[in-house]
């Protein structure tokens, strides 16, 4: 039998004020989780909505090959070399479809936690 999840869509105002979006972030994070909300959604640079040099400063180094990727960018300059990187973009699709992907993305995350449950059961 299907077991519902509760999840959550947070919806913020961000500015260029790190800490006070962070700060928003977590009451809203908070708020969600206590009306029972199993998953959060944040929007993508939530902690960041600013001009692109602070975007660029506030960006972090990627290991192997030291290259920089904006602050919520998933890949330096939006390139998926493997292609397998599914992102959610800002769009306005049909109810129906954002019901649909999102069974999928639940089922995706009990499989997840599945897995390493019994990994950390062997």
């Amino acid at each position: 039998m299907k077991q519902p999840w509760t999840v959550g869509v947070v919806q913020l105002q961000s500015t260029a004020d790190v800490a006070a979006n962070l700060a928003q972030a977590e009451a809203l994070i908070r708020q969600g989780a206590a009306a029972g909300a199993e998953a959060l959604f944040l929007p993508e640079g939530f902690a960041y909505l600013g001009p692109l040099g602070g975007r660029l400063a506030l960006a972090e180094a990627l290991p192997p090959v030291g290259s920089r990727t904006p602050a919520g960018a998933t890949h330096p300059y939006g390139q998926d070399p493997q292609d397998q990187t599914l992102r959610l973009a800002p769009s306005f699709p049909p109810l129906a479809d954002v019901e649909a992907a999102m069974a999928v993305f639940v089922n995706c995350v009990r499989l997840a936690g599945a897995r390493q449950r019994l990994k950390e059961r062997s």
